[in-house]
């Protein structure tokens, strides 16, 4: 019988957070102008538009690397208060009223209402998505491979539509869909033409259709959903071609200023293009404009104007509301509209019939860059951030930039007060600059670093010696003086300075300096093969090294800084100023030193969780942040899987952990409602269970009583094999057309060979009730092909037919 596996459809709901509150930008000191570009997502009959944008201080306070916000009727901008990480998600949809967005993302629809400013999370299949629309209630999802979903915005069913029956056009992306979600347009990557598809009888019908020379197609759908609009003979003699797929008739329009032009929408009487070509007096620029083509007046008229008179030029991209003459367009040319853009493209609104032009976004703060790298002070007090322009330095939001010298600079260490930073550039150059002083250049490594220390006020560093080794220098900031210590051997990757101490590796032995007493402390190494560090904590009171002996045993330790007396055995890390926390050596994680837990160190790993903010300031890019803790265990990844002959396959991975205490967590599964079961040691095993439905319990559970989500499916098992008949072929005038019949499967594939050789695996052209059908094109005549099909069910179980034979 048929089988599937369901995901528990209903969806989960959770107020909309007003901004991400673990993390906050620096270093954005530049004018009020947009940092990144902004495009337009969506724009709906009506006026509301969905915009996204990759300008952090598109909203106040910043946004992390994007944002998309919803534009009004009337021309008012509002953030949409996205709790994911925005880089998982790639296009979003907006309902006519702008009550609803939608936002398809891997295996998931992200639904925001905007009255209540909740987001809903609904189950979604198949590869992602290039398209969505919401009508009333229901949202539909169009991805890749001609794959749709209707998603119940009430009730949380999710719908996947069959696929229609497919000639010579495959729909490997969608263009286009009726506002009333009934018919959608799909191109084809060979080039092949068009398909228009009926998502309410699932009928399909095609435009093959020949691109001109070089090219390709370009076409754009109709905002009816029942046309598409192209371009052909611009080498000869222009024309519009528009392909009604109702009718299936195409009419021409001789357009001759169509020679160079690229199609971009179709809304009423208008008919939108770019081209280089000046095809008004007032483009007087030889880049790309945007222009109407009026189909009642034959007319052309400029769109990409200026706010003033003449072309804006340089134009990106273009959209077009559906229902009036209202477009939107991104151009890189300065001075569009009396607002500056900055560095960036700015987005304009312009309505076809009436003059004027405006910009639709202004920056909500100070501009920033991302920096090439960037470091935090000791206390998380100031931020330096350096870059090919220039040198940042943010104190508490207070940003100062410094112009700098050298190539590719990297950021080495910066005070707490702001008042002193060091960088190092390509060049082997070391610069240090102090407030009221200027900056200091000296001869350093581009490979080491730089350490402030802030109860001496001193910078240390390697100082570069010909055919020598590196020599430990320490530049006085308020006598400005360099003091160089010694020639001896000194491990680059080991020196640190905190708390009145300095510390630094020589073979295996760490050396404590203490920076008042100029005492030394030496602290033989021989619990390892070998050893990164040391670190000091900020109070100066521990020395950390970490020792490497094997991945399963390796181990780190802390030691008494002014003594150099050992102290405990910590997990495989090295300290961070707070000696609670460790940097790991092994992966990119924060531990939690007196218990072992572990946390993701990376930004992007923040937004999934669930919980409150633990350890020390971090820095990522130009964004300071803390990493979360979860609130409650959480399971990892899909446990369950249908598997043939009535068996189900389990998998478990190791759950994530809750909280600061490390406590042991494990995972307990059931079946319909009954006992729960402990998979103990084993994370892979099958299960033999009834043919029939089945409900798929699981949940991560720790020691301390902590019960995380509980992850439901229901399944349907199935040990019996999908039924199948015997092929039948015949000939048609597009090639061989092979049928065949089957119940309980849900996909096939057909073997054909060639006068008794292999020739090629086929799969279904259409997939009617009840079956399937194979066109076999281009196949050489005079030969006799003989097939077999083979059919699966969604268990995994399968049947081969008998063979069958046709002399072509």
């Amino acid at each position: 019988m048929r089988s599937a596996i369901c995901i528990a459809a209903m969806a989960t709901v959770c107020l909309a957070a007003a901004q991400h509150s673990f993390l906050r930008r620096v270093g954005a000191g530049g004018l009020p102008l947009l940092d990144g570009q902004t495009v337009v997502s969506d724009v709906r009959p009506g006026g509301w538009s969905l915009l996204r944008s990759q300008a952090d201080n598109a909203t106040s306070p910043a946004s992390y690397l994007q944002a998309y916000l919803l534009r009004s009727p009337s021309g008012t901008i509002e953030p949409v208060p996205l709790p994911d990480n925005p880089v998982e998600i790639g296009t979003g949809a907006v309902r006519a009223d702008g009550e609803i967005t939608v936002f398809p993302k891997l295996g998931e629809l992200v639904v925001y209402r905007r009255s209540t400013r909740t987001i809903q999370r609904f189950p979604l299949t198949g590869p992602g998505a290039g398209m969505a629309l919401v009508v009333g209630e229901t949202a539909t999802v169009l991805g890749p491979q001609g794959m749709v979903q209707k998603v119940d915005l009430v009730t949380g069913e999710v719908q996947t539509l069959p696929r229609p029956r497919l000639d010579n056009v495959y729909p490997d992306y969608p263009l286009g869909i009726s506002a009333d979600g009934r018919w959608s347009i799909w191109g084809t990557y060979s080039s092949a033409g068009y398909l228009w598809i009926d998502l309410t009888t699932h009928r399909a019908r095609e435009w093959t259709f020949t691109p001109d020379a070089d090219w390709g197609n370009l076409g754009v759908a109709e905002s009816s959903g029942r046309a598409m609009w192209e371009i052909s003979g611009r080498g000869t003699a222009p024309k519009l071609l528009r392909h009604d797929f109702i009718l299936g008739e195409t009419a021409e329009i001789s357009v001759p200023q169509l020679g160079h032009a690229w199609l971009r929408g179709v809304a009423g009487r208008y008919v939108y293009f770019t081209t280089p070509d000046a095809l008004v007096a007032e483009d007087t620029n030889d880049s790309l404009d945007a222009y109407a083509y009026n189909r009642a007046t034959g007319e052309i008229l400029l769109v990409s104007k200026r706010a003033g008179t003449g072309a804006a030029g340089e134009v990106t991209g273009f959209w077009s509301q559906p229902d009036s003459s209202e477009v939107f367009f991104t151009s890189a040319a300065s001075g569009v509209t009396p607002m500056a853009t900055g560095l960036y493209d700015g987005l304009y609104r312009h309505n076809v019939a009436h003059p004027g032009t405006e910009a639709v976004i202004q920056a909500a703060g100070p501009a920033g860059r991302s920096p090439g790298s960037s470091v935090l002070s000791d206390e998380g007090h100031a931020a330096l951030l350096v870059d090919s322009v220039s040198v940042r330095i943010d104190r508490a939001g207070t940003v100062l930039e410094i112009p700098t010298e050298g190539t590719f600079p990297k950021a080495g260490a910066v005070a707490d007060d702001g008042t002193v930073a060091a960088w190092l550039t390509q060049d082997n150059k070391l610069h240090i600059w102090r407030q009221g002083l200027g900056t200091r250049h000296f001869d350093s490594p581009f490979s080491t670093g730089a350490v402030w220390e802030p109860v001496t006020c001193k910078v240390f560093f390697l100082e570069t010696l010909s055919n020598q080794f590196p020599r430990l220098c320490a530049y006085d900031v308020a006598s400005d003086t360099l003091r160089r210590y010694t020639n001896g051997e000194v491990s680059v990757a080991g020196l640190d300075a905190a708390g009145g101490f300095m510390a630094f590796m020589v073979g295996k032995e760490v050396r404590v300096w203490n920076l008042t007493t100029e005492s030394e402390v030496t602290i033989p190494l021989d619990f390892a093969s070998y050893y990164v560090g040391p670190r000091l904590t900020g109070d100066g009171l521990y020395v950390s090294v970490a020792g490497f002996r094997g991945i399963a045993n390796s181990i780190g330790r802390y030691y008494k800084a002014s003594t150099g007396e050992f102290r405990r055995t910590t997990p495989y890390g090295l300290a961070t100023r707070d000696s609670r926390w460790l940097d790991s050596v092994q992966s990119s994680e924060l531990i939690y030193e007196s218990t072992g837990a572990r946390f993701n160190r990376y930004i992007s790993a923040q937004f999934a969780i669930d919980g409150p903010t633990v350890g020390p300031e971090q820095i990522e890019g130009d964004y300071v942040y803390r990493v979360k803790a979860r609130t409650l265990p959480e399971l990892f990844g899909n446990p369950i899987k249908i598997i043939p002959n009535g068996q189900v396959e389990l998998q478990f991975n190791d759950p994530l952990k809750a909280g600061l205490e490390n406590a042991r967590t494990w995972v307990r599964y059931r079946f319909d409602g009954g006992a729960w079961n402990i998979p103990a040691d084993q994370r892979f095993f099958r299960l033999t269970l009834p043919d029939g439905p089945h409900t798929f319990e699981a949940q991560a559970v720790d020691d301390l009583g902590r019960f995380g989500k509980l992850l439901s499916r229901s399944i349907v098992v199935d040990s019996v094999p999908p039924t199948v008949g015997v092929p039948k072929a015949s000939r048609s005038t597009k090639g061989l057309l092979v049928r065949i019949t089957s119940s309980d499967s849900v996909q096939a594939q057909l073997t054909l060979k060639a006068d008794g050789a292999y020739y090629g695996n086929y799969s279904p052209s259409f997939l009617p009730e009840g079956g399937y059908e194979f066109l076999l094109r281009y196949l050489p005549t005079g030969r006799r092909y003989t097939f077999t099909v083979k059919v699966t069910d969604a268990a995994g179980n399968s049947t081969t037919s008998a063979e069958g034979s046709f002399r072509y």
